[in-house]
């Protein structure tokens, strides 16, 4: 059994679908990008997308003032809530354990009491990612993965695919993505770039701008392996939709 999951009795199967996480965020509409519903797409692509929490929440509140107040606003919180929501996500991330840097939330019960208390006439959607087991190894093996770095700051996917723990029933599933991981913790979505690869013409995506097949899912990963720094690990994730309250 991998070094990451010595702690677990009997591992998952091969075609299990590990946690990496839930995210709070909302429909990306960019329309130069390709594929993609008409009323947006949702991704956990940094590049693309914004999240709550997120790394700026976490910043010292007198620095970069103007920067968190945008942020705030894009996702519809309210700025006389900004510290207390800020108060709150810090003691989830480094006491409660709840969170992992920069974006990741760590349970479905988290999102939804984040939701209550700070997010209740917003339109965010929670979604959660899980890699298969069988490419549990490629994920760390490629990514390079660094302890050290992650007792200073606790990574969101790493930890919890180190827990092993399955992406839970109960999601819609909207099909593969393929994600690039970097080493910050952060992803890369497929349609942050373009590319001429003919091989790109055999590859299909269902109406939510995903793969529906597994298959394609990792051709595409390595159509955007080619293209990308070795330091992003390409590889096919599922997404599911959940009920956020």
């Amino acid at each position: 059994m991998p070094d990451y999951l010595a702690n677990l009795g009997e591992p998952p199967s091969a075609t299990a679908i590990l946690l990496g996480g839930f995210f709070l965020t909302r429909p990306v509409v960019i329309p130069k990008l390709q594929r993609i519903p008409a009323n947006g797409f949702l991704t956990v692509s940094k590049c693309l997308a914004d999240f709550v929490p997120d790394d700026w929440l976490y910043w010292n509140p007198a620095d970069r003032k103007t920067e968190r107040s945008q942020q705030a606003k894009a996702l519809g919180i309210e700025l006389l809530h900004l510290d207390r929501l800020s108060e709150w996500c810090t003691e989830q991330l480094s006491e409660k354990q709840t969170l992992g840097y920069p974006n990741v939330i760590f349970d479905i019960e988290t999102a939804r009491e984040l939701a209550r208390q700070f997010l209740r006439f917003q339109s965010l959607t929670l979604l959660g990612i899980g890699l298969r087991f069988e490419m549990s190894g490629k994920f760390f093996e490629a990514a390079q993965y660094d302890k050290h770095r992650s007792a200073r700051v606790p990574l969101g996917v790493p930890t919890l695919l180190e827990r092993g723990l399955i992406l839970p029933d109960g999601g819609e599933s909207l099909g593969f993505e393929a994600l690039g991981y970097e080493f910050e913790g952060t992803f890369h979505s497929s349609k942050c770039y373009s590319s001429e690869d003919p091989a790109l013409s055999k590859i299909s995506f269902n109406e939510f701008g995903y793969c529906a097949d597994f298959s394609e899912a990792i051709q595409l990963c390595a159509i955007r392996a080619k293209q990308t720094a070795k330091e992003i690990t390409w590889l096919p994730w599922e997404i599911r939709r959940y009920v956020l309250l």
